[in-house]
């Protein structure tokens, strides 16, 4: 069953960690903006289970690229933590966003993202060498945050340790619960981050 792999932080200086992968020899695969809309029941019970229904569109340029349907599972009692991640490419948005609503589903949050990926190369307990994706996001009003992604726990820890992070200052809430948080209530009453319209 896939899982997902990742530890997360809040980043002050996106410029030094910039410094920082490069130093290592990390490679940029570039950047691009998403859409995020998260939906639940009514009831949260997807929420209260710690569980997630996530419909993602990625843009570039401003041009829709690919959309996903991602469920997230609970998180386990794991470090770095670990959830079942199952995914599912869509071809419009729109038309999943209304069938998750024909089955009493609702969009409950939505919040905005530009996203940097770093492939960094890492070598865990003298193993081979493994690739670790690490993620620069900027999130509207929350600011900056970088995510470590990997195959296994001690691969995304030694990322981690590389960068100079500190395990112990990882974030234990997800864009979702932060997005939940901050967001603003939208006319629909869906909390919202969105980036200002240039």
């Amino acid at each position: 069953m896939p899982h997902e792999i990742e530890i997360k932080f809040r980043l002050d200086d996106p410029d030094a960690l910039r410094r920082r992968l490069r130093g290592l020899h990390a490679e940029s695969e570039g950047d691009e903006e998403e859409r995020n809309r998260i939906f639940d029941f009514p009831d949260h019970r997807l929420r209260n289970a710690d569980s997630a229904l996530r419909v993602r569109t990625v843009f570039e340029d401003d041009e829709p690229v690919s959309t996903t349907l991602t469920y997230k599972g609970p998180r386990q009692p794991t470090v770095p933590p670990r959830r079942e991640q199952l995914e599912l490419e869509v071809e419009d948005e729109e038309t999943i966003a209304t069938l998750l609503a024909r089955i009493g589903l609702r969009e409950q949050v939505h919040y905005e993202k530009r996203r940097e990926t770093w492939l960094l190369p890492v070598r865990p307990s003298g193993g081979p060498n493994e690739m670790v994706a690490v993620l620069l996001d900027e999130l509207p009003e929350l600011g900056w945050f970088i995510e470590i992604e990997g195959p296994a726990c001690e691969a995304v820890l030694e990322a981690v340790r590389r960068l100079g992070l500190d395990p112990s200052q990882a974030l234990r809430e997800s864009y979702v619960e932060l997005a939940a948080r901050e967001g603003r209530k939208d006319e629909h009453g869906v909390s919202a981050l969105r980036f200002e319209q240039e």
